[in-house]
């Protein structure tokens, strides 16, 4: 078996309980090929980079699984199929993984920490300050040093002709 990571794009405007019907569907055909879901992330709505399919936001998820080939080829002819989906793409991560021993693997792996939430009142540095202050840090390490600069000015004129 394979381990694959699909992501898919959703129209914004479903209802949830669309959206649930459909993610349930589409773990449904990877589990009826013999594959096995590992996770599925939903990240909600996002704005898209371009418009796709005159949609400026999608809602998006992402699948993590193990299934043979045939179970993919049957889930992209799904979301061909589906109205709903507006754009997917399925990566291989692994090749001849064993869905036993990665589950396991899954389970005793940590959850990432949640980002550190910043209260109202508190005073946080703005992108732009904190890149101003990053850039400033970088130039002060690239100047060079006068010892440097001094060893390459002091050269002897070299004579013509002997």
């Amino acid at each position: 078996m394979r381990r694959y990571e699909t992501i898919y794009i959703l129209r914004p405007d479903l209802p949830e309980d669309e959206i649930e019907a459909l993610c349930q569907r589409l773990t449904k055909v990877i589990t009826d090929h013999g594959g096995k879901v590992l996770s599925e992330d939903r990240w909600g709505l996002r704005t898209l980079a371009y418009i796709v399919k005159k949609h400026r936001k999608g809602y998006y998820v992402l699948l993590d699984y193990v299934a043979k080939s045939d179970a993919l080829a049957e889930l992209e002819r799904t979301f061909k199929m589906i109205e709903n989906v507006i754009r997917f793409f399925s990566m291989l991560k692994q090749t001849d993984v064993d869905p036993a021993a990665l589950e396991e693997m899954m389970k005793q792996k940590p959850k990432k920490p949640s980002p550190p939430v910043v209260e109202e009142g508190t005073p946080s540095k703005e992108p732009a300050e904190a890149q101003s202050e990053a850039r400033e840090d970088e130039e002060e390490e690239e100047e060079p040093d006068e010892s440097e600069s001094d060893e390459h000015e002091e050269l002897e004129p070299v004579e013509e002709g002997a």
